[in-house]
């Protein structure tokens, strides 16, 4: 009888390990990276709609906010998951998140800094309007000039797009991608 106390015991014991894992630890991580990979596929979009060339002023303005409310999200999504207890493996990993969406925001912030010296042409489709005055025989004006400027900087905004923040991007979605796989599996353990 004491033998069968004994194994019932340590059961017991092993059960609230792993109830414990996965209540104070899986559980509340993968709550808090899913919050911080939800608000950032907000951001993505909210961030993309700056680039559209017919979005309103006002449309960017809504949209921007909502990228600001959605970075807040990834804040705070990020301060929960930075106050739980990680095991060493999974501090590795976070530690390998940060940077890469620093490197995310920075590039963001980049990014909109260009888009912004773009919109101050007020030129939607700046290769369209140097074709126009191409045709109309004014390629020596000042209206010319700033169509072709325009595009140099509309360029510069999608080559930084393509060539930088899009692989910022993935590079922090990855990362994100591999912590929660890391804590799904714990908590998948735990409960074997």
């Amino acid at each position: 009888v004491l033998m069968v106390g004994f194994i019932g015991l340590l059961g017991i014991q092993r059960l609230s390990g792993h109830i414990s894992t996965i209540g104070d630890n899986a559980f509340p991580s993968i709550d808090n990276l899913w919050k911080v990979n939800a608000a950032q596929a907000t951001a993505d979009g909210a961030f993309l709609a700056q680039f559209v060339p017919t979005v309103s002023t006002d449309k960017r303005q809504v949209e921007f906010k909502k990228l600001q409310d959605a970075l807040d999200r990834i804040n705070q999504g990020f301060g929960e998951y930075d106050k739980l207890n990680r095991t060493p493996d999974e501090d590795k990993l976070y530690k390998g998140v940060l940077p890469s969406w620093d490197k995310w925001k920075n590039t963001m912030q980049e990014l909109l800094r260009l888009n912004e010296a773009f919109r101050q042409y007020e030129i939607t489709f700046p290769e369209q309007t140097q074709a126009e005055l191409l045709q109309a025989g004014k390629e020596n004006t000042d209206e010319y000039r700033k169509a072709k400027e325009a595009a140099a900087a509309q360029r510069k905004v999608y080559e930084y797009l393509s060539n930088v923040e899009r692989p910022a991007f993935q590079e922090a979605s990855d990362q994100i991608s591999k912590l929660l796989e890391f804590n799904q599996n714990l908590g998948a353990e735990a409960r074997e």
